[in-house]
């Protein structure tokens, strides 16, 4: 962790933590809803984009630790516990223009408390409660024909996403507090360290989970966390494309390869579909027209509410009341192609390994270090305060870290699909009798596992020095001049 980040005290309330279920919406004049699992067909696909899909797998929800199920490492301690998230659920990011589909899934009962840190013209707290509300105006003088209302924002985070992550931080105590006795009953300030990237719904998650971890009656009156953040052009949680511009050209090369091109033109006939429906010709409000991963976007968080899929807009109306219209077929193909967009750059190009070292290497050395400098009793080199009494580290960030880091284990291909909302991965460091670390490395709820051929480590029982070895390998020894490579 660089000596710069951020720090903002979060004052975290237990009343504030709990979520009310959303609400029902009314539906549009779309096509019909559809449930939010998908029929995936059984049989293994023939070409590489056609990623074969487990019928459990659910981007709406990812599967969580059972503490009825979890078992400890026979002959050892646990000493130390990275957590790396994905948000829970949220709004889209992609909007269609002239869609009459309410957002009203955030109900704000959340409160986010910021306060400032004591400073010498300003001795005490110096910030205030506040609590943010979105409103949508309407009328032919504002801008509703982008966005038709409801109370939430574009990829705001959900009361379903709050209160997924409470269940999460719930099951984790069940495990590390009332199970192994890892972590104190009460919250201590030493005892976790909590990172996120500046978005809301990743700190609101965070938020969420310890309110699960550390419920009311177990956070102590006045007390708090900080929360670490990085400067935006210094962020290492998600591909930084503002610093870093050689990942752009180097995903340029990418999208050359045969087997990228291959697989775009394979989808050209959905890819024309989709974007007269939406009318991007018109209206290019869509920030990822280039990826699959926009399309998935713009339809899954509606299947995850039941929302309807888009229709074809009707000028007469005003309403996307007309045929063609997106199938849940349609969708269902958008997020395999999604599924692909990530593990092709990320784990199977020829160009991965780089692709990897500049989108993820840093972060990778952030984990790597905190392990080392932990399981030797050392104090992080001063960049965490009180860092060797620290028991569990937090990293609250997207599908792009998770993603990130599946890649770089050159995880097998069920543990390579979009991660689901609220995707968590665990790192444990283990010590053994005889002295020795070893790492164990959990995923939604299941010992990682990896790709045939690519099977560097046992990640059920990993030695910390192979480990880090491994993650170390990745790491970029002069940032700055791959960077600038292109």
């Amino acid at each position: 962790m660089k000596s710069g980040s951020i720090a903002v005290s979060l004052f975290l309330l237990a009343a504030g933590l709990s979520s009310a279920s959303p609400a029902n919406a009314p539906q549009s004049s779309a096509s019909q809803s559809t449930p939010s699992q998908s029929s995936w067909p059984s049989p293994p696909p023939g070409k590489p984009w056609e990623v074969f899909v487990p019928k459990e797998y659910n981007y709406c929800l990812a599967a969580a630790p059972e503490p009825k199920k979890y078992k400890p490492v026979q002959d050892a301690e646990l000493s130390f516990v990275q957590l790396i998230v994905r948000h829970g659920d949220r709004t889209n990011l992609n909007l269609i223009p002239h869609d009459d589909t309410v957002w009203d899934a955030c109900s704000h009962d959340l409160d986010t408390n910021v306060y400032t840190e004591p400073t010498k013209p300003f001795p005490g707290k110096t910030g205030v409660k506040v609590q943010q509300r979105i409103f949508a105006p309407h009328g032919p003088k504002s801008f509703a024909f982008v966005y038709k209302g409801g109370n939430c924002e574009s990829g705001q985070l959900t009361d379903k996403g709050k209160e997924m992550h409470r269940d999460l931080g719930s099951r984790l105590r069940n495990i590390y507090v009332d199970e192994l006795n890892f972590l104190p009953k009460d919250f201590t300030v030493n005892s976790i360290y909590l990172r996120s990237t500046s978005t809301w719904r990743t700190k609101q998650s965070a938020q969420s989970l310890l309110g699960g971890l550390y419920p009311e009656g177990h956070w102590p009156s006045h007390s708090y966390i900080q929360l670490h953040t990085l400067p935006d052009l210094e962020e290492n949680m998600k591909p930084n494309r503002k610093s870093c511009l050689y990942v752009n050209g180097l995903r340029s090369e990418i999208e050359k390869e045969k087997t990228w091109t291959d697989f775009l033109a394979s989808q050209d006939a959905l890819w024309k579909k989709l974007y007269n429906i939406t009318d991007l010709g018109v209206y290019p409000l869509f920030p990822d027209t280039d990826s699959w991963i926009g399309w998935m976007d713009m339809f899954e968080p509606r299947v995850c509410h039941n929302k309807p899929l888009p229709c074809t807009y009707n000028p007469e109306t005003n309403k996307r009341d007309l045929q063609p219209c997106v199938t849940r077929e349609d969708a269902d193909i958008a997020l395999r192609n999604s599924f692909y967009s990530y593990i092709y750059p990320k784990r199977d190009s020829p160009n991965a390994t780089n692709y990897t070292r500049l989108v993820t290497g840093s972060f990778l050395n952030d984990l790597s270090v905190e392990l080392k400098e932990i399981s030797s009793g050392g104090s992080n080199n001063g960049t965490k305060c009180n860092a060797s009494q620290h028991r569990f580290s937090l990293y609250s960030g997207h599908d792009d870290t998770v993603s990130s880091l599946l890649g770089a284990f050159k995880a097998d291909d069920k543990n390579m699909l979009w991660p689901p909302y609220r995707s968590n991965i665990l790192v444990e460091l283990w010590k053994k009798k005889n002295g020795k670390h070893i790492i164990r490395v959990i995923y939604n709820g299941k010992v990682l596992t990896l790709q045939p051929g690519h099977q560097w480590c046992n990640l059920e029982g990993c030695d910390l020095e192979t480990f880090t070895n491994y993650l170390d390998s990745l790491v970029p020894q002069d940032l700055a001049k791959e960077c600038r490579s292109m």
